[in-house]
């Protein structure tokens, strides 16, 4: 049972309450109730420039036979400033643990959190905080392309619960829209372990997009 209700207010900002009750199994590990709230929103400032926000809380605990008991956080807080074509944000998320069991995704679309390297497809046993820094920039009206935008991203990695950690990784994505239909992507992801060993990789996408 999913339920999301969303309501956008006129200072261009939206808050959405959720509840995600899911039974995927008897007795799995996955069965968890969450029930979670978010705020995100821009703030027009003088000289061009605007103030972008996000902020998520979400409680999660185990549900319809799991065998596990737990009562997990989930948060983020993600601030930024426009300007122009430029964009430049820091945000600080954390998936918490009880040191057995970390805040369950099991119907998230990884790809676009934690990294494009896709290191933490689930949440590790000692939880997740993801500190990062993320710039874009688009070029407009330029030669021979329609655009060009950019957009670079660093995360670090840590436990949530015990010392050490888990690393770091960058992100790079090139997308060139070479006709109002057709896009262009080049992406990159590299990621190196910390003290907490976990397998490095690199990772390189072509791809076009065709839009109809």
């Amino acid at each position: 049972h999913l339920a999301n209700a969303r309501y956008t207010g006129i200072l261009r900002n939206t808050f959405s309450v959720y509840a995600y009750l899911l039974d995927l199994g008897v007795r799995s590990t996955n069965n968890s109730q969450t029930y979670g709230a978010r705020l995100a929103g821009e703030l027009p400032l003088d000289g061009g420039f605007t103030v972008t926000y996000a902020a998520e809380y979400a409680k999660q605990k185990n549900w319809h036979g799991n065998p596990r008991i737990y009562s997990l956080n989930y948060y983020l807080i993600e601030p930024g400033v426009k300007y122009d074509a430029a964009t430049l944000g820091v945000g600080y998320e954390v998936l918490e643990c009880n040191g057995v069991i970390g805040f369950a995704t099991p119907l998230a679309t990884l790809f676009a959190f934690n990294g494009w390297a896709d290191v933490f497809l689930a949440t590790p046993a000692r939880g997740v905080r993801d500190l990062y820094v993320k710039a874009t920039y688009g070029w407009k009206n330029i030669p021979v392309v329609n655009a060009v935008n950019v957009q670079l991203i660093y995360h670090k990695y840590d436990p949530d619960f015990g010392a050490g950690s888990y690393g770091h990784e960058w992100n790079a994505l090139v997308a060139v829209p070479i006709t109002p239909r057709w896009t262009i992507e080049a992406r990159y992801a590299d990621y190196t372990p910390g003290t907490v060993v976990l397998p490095g990789r690199t990772k390189i996408w072509l791809s076009a997009n065709f839009k109809l």
